[in-house]
């Protein structure tokens, strides 16, 4: 009866099975056998487990299931059972979970070698059992490596497994009933593993997945199949089915902090909760269950399973990152071997001829079979690199290769039915693939390939490497259905072994279109036969970047798609993304694409194509250097948003957006006629390729991309490596010389930076954010670049090492060594630096270039080329005498025009201006245009208006414009900065009584710069004189040639009748009353500011004139009212003996002092004033000639606080003015940043700085003290103290004695100046653990040195917590360990808090140590020694503080003082 029901079941098993029906997958390439005539089981229950020091082992049985019946196709070779016999049965199943050091754990079937998966861990770490208040049993390694941790516990039908992090918590857990088993014959034949998803987490594979990038909701083949659109089975077509991929890899990342990677080589099925969305599973054709579990980030969890399999492949040279040019057999048309030689020869003629080498070319037929093709190629600089297919070889023709070895040692599978026998098997009409597990294998490429290699072969495409048929049995002892994608692995290291036996230094590049695991660290790959469609082009920027997760690196695809590329602007597109991809290559089976594009397809394809080859050879450097970082660190060349930015708002749904090089945000496009396009810009700043403006990110922009334009965008703090030509421009040939060069773009804090020159070689470059104005970079010794690009930089003043660098009106003449820097106003600066430089300070406008606003006049619809929305656009008729009529803001100075296309564009136009509307002057006049975004400059001219006509369409539809910018000559917004040298000067000669008045000259003393100074001072200046009556007159200067007293020569401006007064009276030089003034201009406008500081000097010559800066001016260049007083302005008036504020009618006396009293040109002084103004607050400081005479504290306060203009003056004759230097500052200034001399109010306290000395010390340092007055029994705002200098070097301060008893709140620093210096305390930057340190003090009466470690820490309910990665994570305790290292002659060391034995010692804060300072928010942990005194010759002190978490992980933060004497 038990019999019958188990039949009964098992016929009502399989017919349900028959009636829904089971169909086998459909792919092109080999079949897959079906797996059939096999029966799921449950599990019963755990029998008993045991925890040994590396393996913890669950024991536990599995009973077959009737219910879980499978049965479908055919199976030829599969041993014949009686199911029913097996109904009921149970197995033993053993599970062992262990934890590799690599990290992570690991969960199989077997311990045994041959019974697990193919990839071991270099070890197992001992494992740490603690039993749980809540019955569970929880396991991790015992040095916690990655922080996984494993919680066990029973179930009533087995086990659950709950996978957590010690800093994540708990992340997953599931059961033994989600591991399903299917038996046969007593043996383990399919397996299934479900996980549970989390409602928004996104699923990551590290194979080459076509239909998206987030796996989430699909199904898909986990089995390597030729997936081409050209398919033999019509299925699996790439155009229309993305279920199968040339490479698979069962490697998953979950964005909820984890990553699954089963072990497993055998073909299978992946459902990313697409059945059920609330889970994940994963089955296999095979028994070996054997599973890894990371935890951590995705980047993490990258690096842990290349710690296992291998690390990605390094190129041997940067040649294999430039621009290959080939395709298959079909487009090399020859018909005999010369006329293939002919072919290749004309095509790299062609190239040549263009300006365009290609370092390798791919040939397919008789090119690589004969010498010549080689020798011709290598003229033109190209490399040759062939087809090589593992399969179609008959046996005679292997054995051939292999030498004349005997049959039965060729590498070729045997049959599976039974391989005893040695029928080779897996044939494809007499034709074998070769077993490249077989110990011959490399024979047979090495007897191939020998001759070949020896002409100059640089690298092969090794092809069909999915074509491995399942009914066959490898030398390696394993069939086909787990060797069928295993074979990849096999087949990239025997290629790369026979290679490199050859080219000892690896000088060659392989690119297999099929992959495993492991594989990514033996060759390149490529995309395999992508569709020539935009879908196809969408396929290959998804199976990228999702390979970029299973750490290949150096990957790429045909640019243009396998097949006929019919569209001008597809292709376009598709080259612009394939410039930034692993690799840079053409592939097609039908044409020889670029030459057949630039010879017949238009000049537009041919300078696009042109534009980005010139692209990718600017940045081979940088892709070499990628390559090598991503092998060292995992962190791919191309990574996803959703990885590179894992957590960020937004991230996981973008498929098309990916970080490239780890600096370079690509997006490509990826339809027609787009030329726009929104992206997703991740927090933080970013900075435009093509033109370096910045744009804030973290949300959703719209970034244009008209047809010859990809959107790119430069991270924050990046630094890549270039190649650029003389002009040190991107994008253009460099025939005239290559010229290595740093990009570089301003930091948001702290990066470092390595670059990578050879596989051992590299050079390591530190960025760091001082403020808004300023940034910095270091470099280690190993530099030797000196030409950097600063993008998002409008360089106001540059030091290198501490020492000025010049600055240059055009970019450095890199052939002449022209050291100095060149800031060109549209964002970007060039510089040329000194041989060795190792610090570069760069001060710089905070704030972009900017354009002159416009208004469309004519036509009215023409507002769409003005209202700034990219997606609005212009179609201009196609009738004669079209035009754009612009208004321009105000009259303005301009000599840059940008005209920015759709799709559509005109090749030829002309570009006017006017100044009243009517009178016209062409100053530009364009043909053979482009389109795209263009830049036009032409000679500085004043505008009012711009007229655009003439125009000539490329298309009959009409050309469109979606925006016109022009931009004013040399623009720096917000600064105002000078950019003449050398002093400027009011000189007076009287040309007879008034009205004639007198004449008045603005001079430099810098005679090279005087055919430059009449534009520059109309540029930047507008003269303005206030009458005796409140009337203001602006002055238009004229230029002569006027010859002055000694040192005044100059061509200066001239203004006639300057001084000239409507009552006749004689002038009082000495008067206020009359003052003329320069109002710095900015854009073509007024400058106008609210916070700021200026810097100005002046040359007095007499003791009856004065200088007087307006600010906060409500009429620009207005001092003064027809009462003499204006009370609606503010001023400061600087003279040879006293300061005065007038502000808002009010004169206050300031400052009086004595100083040098200016006399005879002779004795003539110099002044120089130093002014910040920040809400309510004035401050400043007057220098004469190099002594400080006048100070205030930022205690004076004036009463406008609105933003206003400004105003630049001298009353009085034969003074010299500077030009003015002015920087916008934000409200905060003052407090952060106080001046000397200056208390400011801080956190719980007062911080005071003061300058000890106004004689610097014999090596030129003048010593500064910090005071530290604090509130309420603690100290001041967490953090460290920081000094800056006004050069903007940084130094920590030291405590000046020891804080005893509440004291010791004095610091000291030195700084090599003598003017502004800033201190401050700031948060410290940790990534790690939020510790900074204070400082080292010397106490010179007790003969000590001390050394002070700042934690930042909260307690809340008697727990104490620190900030661990930016997570507030609870801490057990803290404190140091010290080393000492002392020589103090016969003295004894008094060593406080160490043992007088002892030179290393724990201190922990437990034992409350009257030598650590208390506070709510903060604890500093100290060491000192004492009485060591003159003895010291040598006493170093090494700190090492740390804290102890609650889960006994410590964390570490190491600093040394520097010897007792050096310190003293």
């Amino acid at each position: 009866m038990k019999k019958w029901r188990r039949y009964v079941a098992a016929i009502c098993a399989v017919l349900l099975v028959l009636s829904v029906g089971i169909t086998g997958a459909a792919y092109a390439g080999p079949q897959q056998p079906e797996i059939t005539k096999c029966l799921w089981a449950v599990t019963n229950g755990v029998k008993s487990t045991s925890q040994g020091e590396t393996s913890f082992v669950i024991r536990s049985s599995a009973t077959v299931d009737p219910s879980e019946l499978l049965t479908a196709g055919d199976d030829d070779y599969a041993v014949d059972v009686d199911i029913f016999d097996l109904i009921g049965t149970t197995y033993a199943v053993n599970f062992y979970i262990s934890f590799p050091a690599e990290g992570g754990f690991r969960l199989r079937l077997s311990e045994e070698e041959n019974k697990s998966g193919f990839f071991n861990p270099a070890a197992y770490e001992p494992i740490r059992y603690t039993a749980l208040a809540d019955g569970r049993l929880s396991m991790r390694s015992e040095s916690g490596s990655d922080g996984t941790v494993v919680y066990y516990s029973t179930t009533a039908n087995g086990f659950r497994l709950t996978v957590g992090n010690t800093a994540r918590g708990e992340l997953f857990s599931f059961t033994s009933d989600d591991i399903k088993l299917a038996y046969r014959g007593g043996e383990v034949k399919k397996t299934e593993i479900r996980l549970p998803l989390k409602a928004d987490e996104a699923i990551y594979n590290g194979g080459e997945r076509f239909n998206d990038v987030n796996q989430r909701g699909y199904e898909f083949s986990l089995r390597n199949v030729d997936a081409a659109y050209h398919g033999s089975s019509g299925k699996g077509n790439l155009s229309s089915d993305h279920t199968y991929s040339y490479i698979n890899v069962p490697l998953f990342h979950s964005d909820a902090g984890y990553s699954v990677w089963y072990n497993m080589a055998y073909s299978g099925t992946a459902n990313v909760g697409k059945t059920d969305a609330n889970v994940f599973s994963t089955a296999f054709d095979g028994g070996k269950l054997d599973f890894y579990v990371f935890t951590g980030t995705i980047l993490e969890n990258i690096k842990k399973y290349t710690d296992i399999t291998g690390k990605s492949y390094i190129p041997a040279d940067k040649w294999v990152f430039g621009y290959w040019m080939g395709g298959g057999q079909g487009p090399w048309k020859g018909t005999d071997r010369q006329q293939t030689v002919l072919q290749l020869q004309t095509t790299l003629s062609d190239f040549a001829a263009a300006g365009v080498t290609p370092t390798a070319t791919y040939v397919e037929g008789y090119n690589y079979q004969q010498k010549n093709s080689y020798d011709m190629a290598s003229r033109y600089g190209t490399r040759i690199l062939m087809w090589y297919p593992p399969r179609g070889y008959y046996a005679w023709q292997i054995q051939g290769f292999c030498g004349g070895i005997p049959l039965t040692e060729l590498p070729i599978p045997l049959q599976a039915v039974n391989p005893t026998k040695g029928v080779f098997g897996g044939g494809d009409g007499g034709s074998y693939f070769i077993d490249f597990s077989h110990p011959n294998a490399a024979l047979a490429i090495t007897g191939r390939l020998s001759e070949w290699w020896s002409w100059g072969l640089k690298g092969a495409m090794i092809d069909y490497g999915e074509w491995l048929h399942d009914d066959v049995y490898c030398y390696n002892g394993l069939y086909g259905d787990e060797m069928h994608n295993l074979i990849s692995y096999y087949y990239a290291k025997v290629a790369a072994d026979a290679w490199s036996g050859y080219y000892s230094n690896d000088d060659y590049i392989l690119f297999q279109r099929s992959g495993f695991t492991g594989s990514h660290a033996l060759v390149g790959n490529f995309t395999g036969d992508n569709p020539s469609t935009w879908e196809g082009l969408k396929d290959q920027i998804h199976g990228i970047i999702s390979m970029g997760t299973g750490g290949f690196n150096v990957v790429g695809g045909d640019m243009g798609g396998f097949g006929s590329c019919t569209s001008a602007e597809l292709y376009m597109r598709w080259t612009q993304y394939s410039a930034f991809c692993g690799l840079m290559r053409v592939h097609s089976g039908n044409e020889l694409r670029d030459m057949a594009w630039m010879q017949n397809k238009g000049d537009l394809t041919a300078d696009t194509f042109k534009k980005y080859y010139n692209l990718r050879m600017n940045l081979q450097d940088a892709l070499y250097s990628a390559s090598v970082d991503a092998s060292n660190t995992s962190v791919p060349m191309t990574q996803a948003l959703g990885v590179a930015y894992q957590g960020q708002s937004g991230v996981k749904s973008i498929n098309d957006q990916y970080l490239f090089c780890n600096s370079l945000l690509v997006s490509p496009i990826t339809a027609a006629d787009a030329y726009y396009r929104d992206i997703l810009l991740p927090e933080g700043n970013w900075y435009n390729l093509w033109d370096a403006s910045r744009t804030e990110g973290g949300k959703t922009v719209t970034a244009e991309a008209p047809t010859t334009v990809i959107p790119v965008y430069v991270k924050s703090g990046a630094v890549i490596p270039l190649t650029l030509p003389q002009s040190l421009e991107l994008c253009e040939t460099m025939a005239d010389g290559e010229y290595k060069t740093l990009l570089i773009t301003p930091p948001d804090n702290l990066t470092n930076t390595t670059v990578y020159t050879a596989k051992d070689k590299s050079i390591t470059y530190t960025s760091r954010y001082k403020n808004a104005y300023s940034y910095s970079l270091s470099a280690n010794a190993a530099n030797t670049t000196r030409i950097v690009v600063a993008y998002g930089t409008n360089a106001t003043a540059v030091t290198v090492d501490g020492t000025a660098l010049e600055k240059l009106y055009h970019t450095p003449d890199v052939t002449q060594n022209e050291v100095g820097f060149y800031a060109a106003g549209n964002d970007r600066t060039v510089l040329l630096l000194p041989a060795g430089w190792r610090t570069l300070n760069v001060h710089t406008s905070d704030t972009e270039y900017t354009a002159v606003p416009l208004t469309a006049m004519y036509p009215r619809a023409a507002r769409a080329v003005t209202d700034g929305n990219v997606k609005t656009a212009y179609t201009v008729p196609t009738t004669d005498g079209a035009y754009i009529k612009l208004a321009l803001e105000q009259k303005t100075t301009i000599d840059t025009l940008v005209l920015r296309w759709t799709g559509r564009y005109a090749t030829d136009y002309t570009v006017e201006v006017s100044e009243n509307g009517s009178t016209w002057t062409t100053v530009y006049t364009r043909t053979g245009g482009f389109g795209g975004i263009e830049r036009l400059t032409f000679d500085p001219v004043s505008a009012a208006y711009i007229r655009l006509s003439g125009f000539t369409s490329a298309t009959s539809s009409g050309a469109q414009l979606y925006g016109v910018n022009v931009y004013p000559t040399e623009t720096v917004s917000p600064r105002f900065t000078s950019t003449v040298s050398g002093l400027l000067g009011y000189n007076t000669t009287k040309a007879g009584k008034y009205p004639n008045g007198y004449d008045y000259y603005i001079c430099t003393t810098n005679a090279a710069l005087a055919e430059e100074f009449s534009a520059y001072m109309d540029n930047r200046y507008t003269l303005i004189y206030t009458d005796h009556d409140g009337s203001s007159r602006t002055l238009v200067p004229k230029t002569c040639l006027a010859t002055d007293k000694a040192g005044w020569r100059c061509n200066a401006l001239y203004i006639n009748r300057f001084l000239q007064f409507a009552n006749g009276t004689t002038v009082d030089d000495a008067s206020l009353r009359y003052i003329a003034a320069m109002v710095p201009k900015q854009n073509g406008s007024y400058l106008k500011m609210k916070n700021f500081t200026a810097t100005y000097g002046m040359r007095f010559e007499n003791t009856k004139g004065s200088v007087v800066f307006g600010f906060r001016q409500s009429i620009a260049g207005g001092f003064f009212s027809t009462s003499g007083v204006n009370t609606e302005q503010t001023y400061l008036q600087v003279s040879a003996n006293a300061v005065t504020l007038y502000d808002h009618g009010t004169a206050t006396t300031l400052h009086t002092y004595t100083g040098k009293q200016p006399g005879a040109d002779a004795n003539a002084r110099n002044f120089r004033v130093t002014l910040t103004v920040v809400g309510n607050r004035l401050q400043y400081t007057v220098r004469q000639d190099a002594e400080t005479v006048a100070t205030v504290s930022g205690t004076t306060t004036i009463q406008n606080a609105d933003a206003g203009y400004m105003a630049l003056g001298i009353a009085g004759s034969n003074h010299g003015l500077e030009l003015l230097n002015v920087q916008e500052v934000s409200e905060e200034y003052g407090t952060n940043y106080p001046q000397v001399t200056v208390s400011e109010a801080v956190k719980n306290g007062t911080l005071t700085l003061k300058r000890e000395s106004d004689t610097p010390n014999a090596q030129g340092y003048y010593a500064y003290t910090v005071t530290a007055t604090p509130n309420a029994n603690c100290e001041l705002r967490t953090g460290s103290l920081l000094a800056t200098d006004a050069a903007g070097i940084a130094q920590i301060p030291a405590r000046v004695g020891f804080r005893e008893s509440g004291s010791g709140n004095t610091y000291r620093f030195y700084a090599k100046t003598d003017t502004v210096v800033t201190a401050a305390f700031v948060t410290p930057n940790k990534t790690i653990v939020n510790a900074g340190i204070i400082g080292t003090s010397v106490n010179e009466e007790r003969g000590g040195l001390r050394f002070v470690y700042r934690l930042q820490r909260t307690v809340e309910n008697g727990k104490t917590y620190v900030l661990l990665r930016g997570v507030k994570t609870e801490i057990v305790d803290y404190g140091m360990l010290i080393a000492l290292d002392a020589n103090v002659g016969n003295r004894r060391l008094d060593a406080k808090l160490a043992a007088e034995n002892s030179r290393i010692k724990m201190i922990s804060v437990k034992d409350a140590n009257r030598y650590y300072d208390y506070c709510d928010d903060y604890i500093d942990m100290s060491i000192q020694i004492v009485n060591i005194g003159a003895a010291a010759q040598n006493l170093n002190l090494i700190a090492n503080a740390y804290v102890q978490l609650a889960d006994g992980t410590y964390f570490y933060a190491n600093g040394y003082t520097t010897n007792y004497a050096a310190a003293k």
